[in-house]
Order: structure tokens, then C-alpha cells, then sequence
């Protein structure tokens, strides 16, 4: 049996060629892009790491002491701010892709 091509496929050097073209153009899209999706990748590491911390005072059964309670308070602002930046650059960088 044959194989047969239903799309077009390039060449890695095509591809690669084509890639450092668009980025000459566009050179200041192709770093505010990067940088985007760099940072929304940060921000989605952080907030396991976050929950980790978070869970970690729950299991230590310190959570609701009156030490405790302030920085289960802004783990947990830590954790909205990292998915809200996450989302907003993910979205930021799939926009300028």
C-alpha cells in the first residue's frame, strides 16, 4: 500500500527557513511573544508549588492559628495571582503567535 500525502509537508530546512524569515520581519513580535509565553510558564509552575505550601500548613494542623492564618492568606493570593498571570500571558502570547 502506498503512502499518500493528504497535506503539504516541508522540509525541516524549509520550515526553519520559513520560521527566520517571519522573525526578521517581525522581530519585536517574535520577543514580546517569548516573553509572554515564558512568563505564563513560570506562573504555571508556581502554583503547584504554592498548593504544595498550602497544603502542607493544612496536614501541619497549624491552619487556623492566629500566626498561621496570615500567610495561609497570601499563599492563597499567591496562588489567584499566579493562575490570573498565567492566564493573561498565555493568552497574550497565543494572540501574538
Amino acid at each position: 500500500m502506498s503512502r499518500i500525502n493528504l497535506l503539504p509537508v516541508a522540509s525541516g530546512r524549509a520550515t526553519g527557513a520559513a520560521v527566520g524569515r517571519a522573525a526578521l520581519r517581525t522581530p519585536g513580535l517574535l520577543i514580546s511573544s517569548v516573553v509572554a509565553a515564558v512568563v505564563a510558564s513560570v506562573a504555571t509552575i508556581i502554583t503547584p508549588v504554592q498548593l504544595g505550601k498550602i497544603v502542607d500548613v493544612v496536614i501541619a494542623g497549624t491552619a487556623g492559628t492566629a500566626p498561621v492564618q496570615p500567610a495561609l492568606t497570601e499563599l492563597l493570593i499567591g496562588v489567584a495571582a499566579a493562575v490570573l498571570v498565567g492566564a493573561v500571558f498565555t493568552a497574550l502570547s497565543l494572540r501574538q503567535a
